[in-house]
């Protein structure tokens, strides 16, 4: 009996590719300038302008047509907008909850409910020491504090 609850927890648990089916949901965000537009003065940011010709710099200011970076303490540079191969900024990462940790998460605790509803302490102590190892693992990783994204590319 035992068996087929922890079949049906895995079964209920496994995700199929079709229920998230990659589709255009609208306009590509990476295209879009506004995503530049909205950064902070003061942000880092790293601006491709050309193949492998980037500038990493202090944002300064952002217009319609231009972006204002500035390297150190240097004067400021002036970029035209259709110069700009990619645009990447220096964002916070904060607490992200990707699909395989979604999975992982789910199946420790199942593992728990499972351990507990069948007196098992054995299962219920595993699966609670693998949520304490998954939330050590979340913790170092935001710990990490910021990382370069892309916000924008040319299209």
């Amino acid at each position: 009996m035992r068996a087929w609850i922890l079949l049906a927890l895995a079964a209920a648990l496994s995700g199929c590719a079709t229920h998230s089916a990659h589709v255009g949901r609208g306009p590509d965000r990476l295209h879009n300038w506004t995503s530049v537009f909205n950064l902070e003065p003061g942000t880092s940011v790293r601006v491709e302008v050309g193949y492998r010709n980037f500038w990493q710099a202090s944002l300064v200011g952002v217009t319609d047509s231009t972006l204002t970076i500035r390297s150190g303490y240097g004067m400021p540079t002036t970029i035209a907008r259709d110069r700009i191969d990619s645009v990447a900024a220096d964002l916070p990462i904060g607490w992200r909850l990707d699909k395989l940790g979604a999975v992982t998460v789910a199946g420790t605790v199942a593992g728990a409910v499972v351990g507990l509803a069948t007196n098992n302490a054995k299962v219920a102590s595993a699966s609670g020491k693998a949520l304490a190892v998954e939330g050590i693992g979340w913790a170092w990783t935001a710990s990490d504090g910021h990382e370069f994204r892309v916000v924008y590319v040319r299209p």
